[in-house]
């Protein structure tokens, strides 16, 4: 009886270590350590591209932590993840998806930004899918015929070049024109050589001239200042005097003033007419008797 027991025991502490073993394996294989505070961080992905929970997730390319779970909302998918203790994230971080290695597997990479401010773990994050190989294939074969027209037209642009360089009249030009080119800059380089003391002679006035210029600024600054102070003031006298000739005029048409009156009265210009005839036939008349009699003059005088 007591050897059963002991048999017993012996069978029981072997399934309790078996199953510690196969907790710790399955532990180390979820990237799961039970005897660490760990920090939880939910990050929303537009698209995860085959990332898969248990995998990796690294702070600056260390690892530190692994993804718990993965699920649909909405047109997002959210990912859970677990990170060390020790992982200090801030509130600029960004968050990625990236190829783990060429076989294609997936890691979220953590950019852990450099604010002051650390990150809030309970709100949800929003990161963004890298890309992959299977991305770059998949953008290259909805690329594909665009690369085909594109490799067309390059090779009909590339025989219409050998057309043009295999024309005997158009290889004549160019060379002709390369001729005349150099023959040119080596016409220019003479002129420049043989006319170099002249060039020279010509730099030397235009500095002797701005010089010679600067030098009776500076003498006469305070003339040419007066002068374009009394310019100045003689401007604004003159605006002064044109306006007071406007407010004149305009006071004679609206006969405001006694030449207004003058210029402008009816009255006084029929007056002046009716004056202008009778002294016309004064006139006349005094003339008529000058030349006949001489001057009569019949006047009635009463004195009394």
């Amino acid at each position: 009886m007591r050897q059963d027991r002991k048999t017993e025991i012996k069978v029981g502490i072997s399934l309790l270590v078996s199953l510690v073993i196969l907790l710790w394996v399955i532990a180390w294989a979820k990237n799961v350590d039970l005897f660490s505070d760990k920090k939880e961080l939910t990050i929303n992905f537009n698209s995860v591209a085959g990332l898969s929970p248990g995998d990796q997730v690294a702070v600056n390319g260390v690892k530190k932590g692994y993804v718990e779970s993965i699920y649909l909302a909405g047109n997002n998918v959210v990912v859970k993840t677990i990170l060390d203790e020790d992982v200090d994230i801030r509130t600029d971080a960004a968050f990625s998806i990236m190829m783990l290695d060429l076989m294609g597997g997936k890691k979220i990479e953590i950019s852990p930004g450099i604010s002051e401010k650390q990150i809030d773990y309970s709100a949800v994050q929003h990161g963004q899918f890298s890309g992959d190989i299977s991305t770059a294939m998949a953008t290259l074969s909805g690329m594909e015929q665009n690369i085909k027209n594109i490799i067309e037209e390059l090779s009909i642009t590339l025989n219409a070049v050998n057309n043009i360089l295999k024309d005997d009249k158009f290889a004549s030009d160019v060379r002709n024109t390369f001729s005349e080119l150099n023959l040119l800059s080596k016409k220019t380089s003479q002129l420049i050589e043989e006319n170099r003391i002249g060039i020279k002679s010509l730099i030397d006035s235009s500095t002797s001239l701005v010089s010679t210029t600067n030098k009776f600024l500076q003498n006469n600054s305070n003339t040419l200042t007066r002068t374009i102070e009394q310019t100045s003031t003689l401007i604004d006298n003159s605006s002064q005097f044109i306006a007071k000739m406007d407010s004149l005029l305009k006071e004679i048409q609206l006969r405001e003033n006694n030449i207004g009156k003058l210029l402008y009265d009816e009255q006084f210009y029929d007056d002046l007419k009716t004056s202008l005839d009778n002294l016309k036939e004064l006139t006349s008349i005094l003339i008529e008797q000058l030349k006949n009699e001489g001057i009569n003059v019949d006047a009635k005088i009463n004195l009394f």
